[in-house]
């Protein structure tokens, strides 16, 4: 029984141990995101005020991580063969539950910081250069989604490949809506001969072979549109929303083009 009972302590020892490796690669990515943000070019200055107080609310939550720690390491010294098992699972879920709540604090911290850095730079007015900014595709599709929910009457959708159509809700938007699809399929390869049949199955999805693999866009009702060209760095296509009349005006011919220029299958 005595052996048993260190073997579980050797066990609950080494889960602490794994926990103090989480918060020390937490306080190593708080150290790169501070030291990052040291190097942000003089026109958001007045972005810093703000960003300040974030700091330091971060710099709080890193504290409250470090007392957690030591409460551990205080925990692993008291703890011996007189406190049951029971107690000790017990008082290391206690910790756990705290440390994962302070973990989620810190990410929301650390995404307000993001947004309120976009914001600073996005709000000067002047030309943006996309070469190397980055976007993740999944935040396109995410906004193409919301887009696509809001149709009333047509869409026109753009996609590199007809996989990538299973991340849009295409069978949440009503029967009376008209979809023109244009993306890549490959008869040869069985996922996109099966997708292939089950979109041409609904009768409002109209779906074409567009073999370039370049684009992600999507025009709802004339009054939306999100165009984003995938560049040559992974991450970084040229990427724009806009729900300007004129805008929009100028850019259906080139989504028709594609259209047309797509082959049936």
């Amino acid at each position: 029984m005595e052996e048993e009972i260190r073997r579980e302590f050797s066990e609950i020892k080494k889960e602490i141990l794994s926990l103090k490796d989480s918060l020390r690669l937490k306080e190593e990515q708080i150290q790169t995101l501070k030291e990052s943000l040291k190097y942000k070019d003089k026109k958001i200055e007045d972005l810093e005020e703000s960003l300040k107080d974030k700091d330091f609310e971060r710099k709080e939550l890193i504290q409250q991580m470090k007392q957690k720690q030591l409460k551990i390491e205080k925990l692993k010294q008291t703890l011996n063969n007189q406190v049951s098992l029971a107690e000790k699972d017990k008082k290391i879920s206690e910790l756990q539950n705290i440390i994962n709540q302070l973990n989620e604090k810190l990410e929301k911290t650390e995404e307000i910081l993001e947004n309120k850095e976009s914001e600073g730079i996005f709000s000067k007015g002047e030309i943006i250069d996309f070469t190397n900014l980055e976007t993740n595709y999944q935040k396109i599709l995410n906004k193409m989604n919301e887009i696509l929910i809001n149709t009333l009457h047509s869409v026109n959708i753009i996609v590199p490949c007809i996989t990538d159509l299973e991340k849009l809700s295409l069978y949440d938007i009503k029967s009376n809506i008209m979809v023109k699809i244009s993306c890549l399929i490959d008869p040869n390869i069985k996922e996109h001969a099966e997708l292939f049949d089950e979109y041409q199955f609904s009768e409002n999805i109209s779906i074409r072979n567009y073999e370039r693999e370049d684009k992600f866009i999507i025009l709802r009702d004339n009054e939306e549109l999100l165009f984003s060209i995938i560049g040559n760095e992974e991450n970084n296509p040229l990427t724009f929303y806009t729900r300007d009349t004129e805008h929009i005006k100028a850019l259906t011919p080139m989504v028709m083009d594609i259209w047309l220029r797509s082959k049936k299958i």
